[in-house]
C-alpha cells in the first residue's frame, strides 16, 4: 500500500467514526511532516475539508525561527493557512526532561490554537509519527521497564486538551515517506537533534540501525500489546463499575475491593483514577504508585500525580491537590482546571468575575458547609466564583449561590474513559 493509500485509509476511516470538515497539520519542516503536509492537502480538497497548518518554534535551536518560515512558505504555495507558535518557556527544562517537556509544550500550543480558531468544533489535529517512531518508543520504554500499556503501540486516534488528535500514518514507514518526497521533488528539513547522542530516541535509532533491527517487526509486537491493553482496559472498566464512584469531583474507592483483583487491574484503576482527578497526560510510574500505596497503609495519606489520596475506614478518596490549584485563575466561562464547568444564574453579568479554587479562605465565608457531608479537602478544591479577592459563589460548598458547577472532563466520565485513556 502506498502512503497516499495509508493516508486515505486512515482519515477515512477516521471520519466515519466522528465526522470532521477541517483538519490541523502540525509541521516541523522535517520528513515525516512534510509528507503529511502535502499528502493531506489534495486529500483535503477531495474531501470538501479544510485545512491549516501549525508550526511549533521550540527555540532550542539557532534555525529553528528559519525553519518555521520555510514550512510557513510551503503552506503558502499550497494555499494553506498557517500560523508559527513560541514555546516561549523553552530555557527553562533541563536537557535531561526536555524532550518531554518540549512535547508538553507542543501539544499545549497546538490545542489551544485549535481552540481559539474554531472552539468546540471538530478539528482535528494531524500528527506524522510513523512506524519507526512505534519501533523506537517501544524500545525506549522497554529499557526503562515499561509494561503492558507503556510497550503498547502509540494510539492513532484520541482525544486530549479539548481536542482531537491523528496519527495517519502509523503504518508507512520514515524510509518510505522520504522515497515518496524524492519521488515528488520535495524537499525538507533535516533536524540535527535527531542524531544527537545526548537523547535516548537518537541513541535508539542508531542502535536499532547498527543492528539491523528491523523496526516494522518491533511495530508489529507493539500493536499486539496494544490488543493486550484494550483486553485489561475492559477488565478495569468492569471491575470498576462495583468499587468506584465519583463524587463531587473525587474518585471513591472501595479497598476491600480493590484489594481482591489482580495487581494489574489494582494499579490501573488508580492510575486513571489519579490521571482522571488532575488530568495528567501520563501515568506515574509505578515505583512511585506502589510507594503511595505503601504511604497510605501506614498513615493513611499521601500524595501523587497533582492529587491527595486518603484512606477514610475502607473507602480510598482521591482528591486534587490544593498546592497545584490554589493560584489557579480562570474566566467565568472557561474550563476550570480543565474539567469544571460553572454556570451563572441568567442575565447576571460576569464583567470581573474569575474561577478559582474555594480554598482556605473561602471556606471561612461559608459556615454551614459540614451540613453538606462533603470532606474539607474536597471543598478546599472546588471551583468557586471570585470577584477580586472576594467570594461571589461557592456552587459545591453553597448550592444556594445559584450558580452550579459540573464537572466537563475533556475524557469524558471516569468508567468509559477507562476505556480510552
Amino acid at each position: 500500500m502506498t502512503p497516499e493509500a495509508r493516508l486515505d485509509d486512515a482519515l477515512r476511516k477516521a471520519r466515519e467514526r466522528d465526522p470532521f470538515d477541517c483538519l490541523c497539520v502540525a509541521v516541523s519542516g522535517g520528513g515525516d511532516s512534510m509528507a503529511l503536509l502535502h499528502m493531506v492537502a489534495p486529500w483535503a480538497r477531495r474531501a470538501g475539508v479544510a485545512v491549516r497548518a501549525v508550526t511549533v518554534d521550540h527555540r532550542l535551536r539557532d534555525a529553528s525561527a528559519d525553519e518555521a518560515k520555510a514550512v510557513a512558505a510551503t503552506c503558502a504555495t499550497l494555499g494553506l493557512p498557517h500560523d508559527t507558535l513560541v514555546w516561549e518557556e523553552a530555557g527553562g527544562a533541563s536537557l535531561g526532561n526536555l524532550p518531554a517537556a518540549a512535547r508538553a509544550a507542543r501539544y499545549d500550543l497546538i490545542a489551544a490554537k485549535i481552540t481559539d480558531v474554531h472552539g468546540e468544533a471538530a478539528c482535528p489535529i494531524l500528527l506524522a509519527h510513523t512506524s519507526d517512531d512505534v519501533a523506537e518508543t517501544f524500545m525506549m520504554r522497554m529499557a526503562r521497564g515499561s509494561g503492558v500499556d507503556g510497550l503498547a503501540r502509540m494510539r492513532d486516534d484520541w482525544r486530549d486538551r479539548g481536542q482531537r488528535w491523528l496519527r495517519p500514518l502509523l503504518d508507512a514507514s520514515r524510509a518510505e515517506l522520504r522515497d515518496w518526497l524524492t519521488g515528488q521533488g520535495i524537499g525538507w528539513i533535516e533536524d540535527p537533534t535527531n542524531d544527537d547522542p545526548r537523547y535516548d530516541r537518537a541513541r535508539i535509532r542508531a542502535g536499532l540501525a547498527d543492528l539491523g533491527i528491523d523496526t516494522g517487526r518491533i511495530a508489529e509486537t507493539a500493536q499486539r500489546m496494544a490488543s493486550a491493553r484494550d483486553v485489561l482496559r475492559r477488565h478495569a472498566f468492569e471491575k470498576a463499575q462495583g468499587i468506584c464512584r465519583v463524587e463531587a469531583g473525587d474518585v471513591l474507592i472501595d479497598l476491600p475491593g480493590l484489594s481482591r483483583l489482580p495487581t494489574e487491574t489494582e494499579y490501573r484503576l488508580l492510575t486513571h483514577a489519579l490521571r482522571w482527578v488532575s488530568t495528567a497526560t501520563y501515568r506515574p510510574r509505578q515505583k512511585s504508585l506502589v510507594e503511595a500505596i505503601e504511604d497510605i497503609a501506614r498513615t493513611g495519606k499521601t500524595t501523587l500525580s497533582g492529587c491527595l489520596m486518603v484512606r477514610k475506614g475502607d473507602v480510598l478518596r482521591i482528591v486534587r491537590e490544593y498546592d497545584k490549584v490554589g493560584d489557579l485563575r480562570s474566566g467565568p466561562e472557561a474550563l476550570w482546571d480543565n474539567r469544571w464547568r460553572l454556570d451563572a444564574p441568567d442575565a447576571l453579568d460576569l464583567q470581573g468575575l474569575e474561577i478559582g479554587c474555594l480554598g482556605p479562605k473561602g471556606l471561612k465565608s461559608v459556615p454551614d458547609w459540614r451540613k453538606l457531608g462533603i470532606p474539607r479537602d474536597t471543598l478546599l478544591v472546588s471551583p468557586a466564583v471570585w470577584r477580586g479577592e472576594t467570594l461571589v459563589a461557592a456552587p459545591l460548598a453553597d448550592p444556594t449561590s445559584g450558580w452550579s458547577a459540573k464537572i466537563h472532563h475533556p475524557w469524558g466520565d471516569f468508567f468509559t474513559s477507562i476505556l480510552s485513556h
